[in-house]
């Protein structure tokens, strides 16, 4: 058996497998309290409540201390709670709040792992070199989004997997209609995008694209298309249901579609995201893998009407499924930095097919990927050395003992000193305000290019008072209160400075940590 050289496509891709999880790994354990309401990402606790609730039906035992959910897709937490109880079944052990969140955690590390290989799976079969897959899979490794989505115990990561295993599926089917890993790949894909985020649009455009295989095969009585389209929906349909050991009801089901399509649409009361959003997702793109990534597959964009001539009905169908997503995310008034992952892995493909056939050298690519990283440890760090542990040490030794501390939602770190919820005229000497709060009323991708309106121009407003209340603080304008310290994200690169001075924190959940004292 020849041994794979060092620039083959499979030792770049165990390469890029290697370094994707050391990336992502330290994230699992950030500095906050794996208790309810004291998270980082508070949207974590979500899916720990559907998992043990799940665990309680398989288990019969009873768990206290959680909240059965209203509106959550329930695939995530499903998966969460079986492994729970299977392991339950090995050891006897009943599961705990910190270590079902981090079982999560290192699931969103799994399914990011299996996504950087099925991108590399995609290269292959749409016609790239091995290197040139091996190379598409090395930036999805470095892309600092993708990090940072890969150690939340939420269903983002699972979802975005479900997404490109379609997209394998029906280039995959392209390919060789007879090879069964692409049945497999269109319907675990699918079911995976429905179970974890509600997304129809995998399974319409891949029902779409096997109709048509159907219609333009007829004449070669060829078998396998109307045989997939048939076989095709049951088997979603059982694969969706085994997500939560079919625990969730049609009916439950349309309860949390209800829910979810309530509190993603027309939220805000007044903003212009049919014109904001491409532009905020535009900056969200480039911030989330950095600017050479960027540059390079923007020389590739260039030549999409070229490709889309010659494009096979699989590289069309993944193309319309592409856009709908992005015309999905255009018509939310609710733009967050996580729906942009979607983007990262045909972001990794696409430059890397624009590498190839600009022809770079070899020093150049180098150049490319030790930026990426660099970008991605930049990134990364945030999570590692957060803003929010720094101020905890700088509290304990900077202020008396006996002072009176608030702090709003998101800012205290683990082991952090006693303190009162943040009022803006409360009776606190000190104040700890942390991004993740206070950019939703200052500058954030949600509110974007400047300090919104009160209240008709904030997501999840928590009242005038509050919002008119935080911008007189953080403008200067309260003389009686005064900045006595600011901990800062890591912004080395200037795609990073650049999106912080014009739409705030990048991620939703870190950011910079302040310090205010009353005069």
């Amino acid at each position: 058996m020849r041994r794979p050289h060092l620039h083959s496509g499979v030792s770049i891709l165990l390469l890029a497998l290697a370094l994707g999880l050391a990336l992502r790994a330290p994230g699992w354990f950030s500095d906050d309290e794996k208790r309810r309401f004291l998270l980082f990402e508070p949207d974590e606790i979500q899916h720990v409540d559907i998992a043990f609730d799940l665990y309680q039906q398989l288990s019969g035992d009873s768990l206290d201390h959680y909240f059965t959910p209203i509106f959550n897709v329930r695939g995530y937490g499903g998966l969460s709670g079986q492994l729970l109880y299977f392991r339950h079944l090995i050891d006897g052990g009943t599961p705990d709040v910190s270590g079902t969140i981090l079982l999560n955690r290192v699931l969103s590390t799994f399914f990011s792992l299996l996504l950087i290989w099925v991108v590399y799976l995609i290269g292959r079969r749409v016609g790239f070199k091995e290197s040139t897959a091996g190379l598409a899979a090395l930036l999805l490794a470095c892309c600092d989004l993708n990090c940072t989505y890969a150690h939340y115990g939420i269903p983002a990561m699972g979802y975005v997997l479900g997404l490109y295993l379609t997209i394998l599926g029906l280039v995959s089917w392209e390919k060789n209609n007879r090879d069964k890993s692409a049945f497999f790949f269109l319907v675990l894909g699918t079911a995976m995008a429905f179970g974890f985020k509600f997304d129809f649009l995998a399974l319409f455009v891949v029902g779409g694209y096997l109709l048509y295989k159907v219609i333009t095969t007829l004449s070669s009585q060829k078998r396998e298309p109307l045989l997939a389209l048939i076989l095709g929906l049951p088997v979603f349909l059982v694969l969706v249901g085994s997500l939560t050991a079919f625990s969730w009801s049609p009916l439950e089901m349309l309860d949390s579609w209800r829910e979810l399509q309530r509190q993603n649409q027309d939220v805000i009361a007044q903003d212009n995201h049919w014109l904001t959003n491409p532009i905020v997702y535009a900056f969200a793109t480039v911030a989330g893998f950095g600017a050479l990534v960027s540059f390079a597959a923007s020389t590739a964009i260039l030549r999409i009407p070229e490709v889309l001539r010659k494009a096979s009905p699989a590289i069309f169908a993944c193309g319309v499924l592409l856009a709908l997503e992005c015309l999905l995310r255009w018509s939310i008034d609710t733009p967050f930095v996580r729906r942009a992952n979607f983007l990262m892995p045909i972001l990794a493909l696409v430059a890397a097919y624009g590498i190839e056939r600009a022809k770079w050298k070899s020093w150049q690519v180098v150049v490319l990927v030790i930026y990426t990283l660099g970008f991605a440890l930049a990134g990364q760090s945030n999570h590692w050395f957060d803003s929010r542990s720094k101020a905890r040490d700088w509290l304990a030794t900077e202020i008396p003992a006996t002072s009176i501390l608030a702090a709003t939602p998101y800012a205290p770190a683990r082991d952090s000193r006693p303190y009162v919820n943040f009022k803006i005229n409360g009776d606190w000497e000190y104040a700890l305000l942390h991004e993740s709060y206070y950019a939703r009323y200052w500058r954030s991708m949600t509110t974007p290019f400047g300090p919104p309106k009160c209240c008709e121009e904030v997501y999840h407003c928590q009242g005038e008072k509050m919002c008119n209340g935080l911008q007189a603080i953080l403008s200067g304008q309260r003389q009686d209160i005064e900045l006595v310290a600011r901990f800062t994200t890591h912004r080395f690169f200037p795609e990073r400075w650049l999106y912080h001075r014009i739409l705030g924190p990048y991620d939703t959940f870190y950011g910079d940590a302040l310090v205010y004292r009353k005069k």
